[in-house]
């Protein structure tokens, strides 16, 4: 199950990255998430984040009610695998449909409320099975109060400041300290690419992302742990190559805009171009290379068992 889910992943990551780059550059994210999936029984983790973003998009590129209710649906579902997930995809599923409307079409708010109820709607009927046998159980408050009230305190409980950790990284781990790093960067930088986006249908979707990428990553921000970076780095990797794209829409630009400085300034930015390109193999290789660790033993060997027995040597 978690392999067909990871599989997936794969599929959803080239789908969303060839909206925003062309068919050829959204391959590099796809391939790296295949070559580093992340820990195997957090499959769901990326897949369920994912597949809500990839409804978000099919929305906002042609709105409706029945891709409305296609969003409710894909919230259902997210729900029933990944809570933590489920509740920021239904909150930003909400707030695509007013985003849309507020942005692209401000005159068209009865279809607004119809679309919200259909999403409403989608979601509640498929949920509202599990809520009710949940609650002739007397577990329905349990389960909310451990999933979302419980968990969260214990994990703030043991928040370390991420400024102190990564100072610390720093000085003793200077991998990991360049891992956390590049993720820290790329996700914030993410906003940043939405002042160079054309049209309002790619800054909006942009900003779903940047947005959903940093709340996937908020259990990371907690409690900085590189299993917690890697089950929410798959759409880290697909703004990482919005921004190799927008570097090299740049540099094509260059020729016609600037003619007179076009090579040293278009040498420049093929030459970053190329230097980034080089980024997801290295950190993929050393991501492999410290599995001997304890610490990145259980990340990619595919089972519980390694998970487990963390003393036995990588072979």
């Amino acid at each position: 199950m978690w392999t067909v889910a990871q599989s997936f992943s794969v599929l959803l990551v080239f789908a969303i990255a060839a909206r925003f780059v062309p068919k050829p550059l959204a391959l590099l994210p796809a391939v790296v998430v295949l070559l580093a999936p992340g820990p195997w029984f957090k499959a769901f983790y990326p897949f369920c984040g994912l597949l809500a973003f990839w409804g978000m998009c099919l929305y906002l590129e042609r709105p409706s009610r029945l891709r409305a209710g296609l969003m409710g649906t894909i919230c259902a579902f997210v729900l029933f695998f990944r809570q933590d997930i489920g509740v920021w995809a239904v909150l930003l599923s909400f707030a695509s449909i007013a985003l849309h409307h507020i942005f692209l079409h401000p005159r068209r708010w009865r279809n607004f409320w119809m679309e919200e109820s259909w999403l409403l709607g989608a979601a509640t009927i498929l949920c509202a099975p599990f809520l009710l046998y949940m609650a002739a159980e007397d577990a329905l408050w349990p389960m909310v109060r451990g999933l979302y009230i419980d968990t969260p305190a214990l994990t703030a409980s043991n928040y370390v400041s991420l400024a102190e950790t990564m100072v610390g990284l720093a000085q003793r781990d200077l991998v990991l300290f360049l891992i956390y790093g590049f993720h820290i960067l790329v996700s914030v930088g993410g906003f940043f690419l939405l002042f160079a986006q054309k049209s309002r249908l790619d800054r909006l979707r942009l900003g779903l992302l940047a947005v959903f990428n940093l709340l996937s990553l908020l259990p990371a921000v907690m409690m900085l742990a590189l299993i917690r970076v890697l089950q929410a780095d798959a759409m880290t990797w697909i703004i990482f190559t919005l921004g190799l794209g927008q570097i090299y829409r740049w540099a094509r630009a260059i020729t016609i805009n600037y003619p007179h400085t076009r090579h040293c300034k278009k040498v420049s930015l093929y030459s970053l171009f190329a230097v980034l390109l080089a980024v997801p193999p290295a950190i993929v290789y050393d991501i492999y290379k410290t599995q001997g660790s304890r610490s990145a033993l259980p990340l990619y060997t595919g089972n519980i068992r390694s998970l487990l027995n963390q003393n036995r040597p990588f072979n």
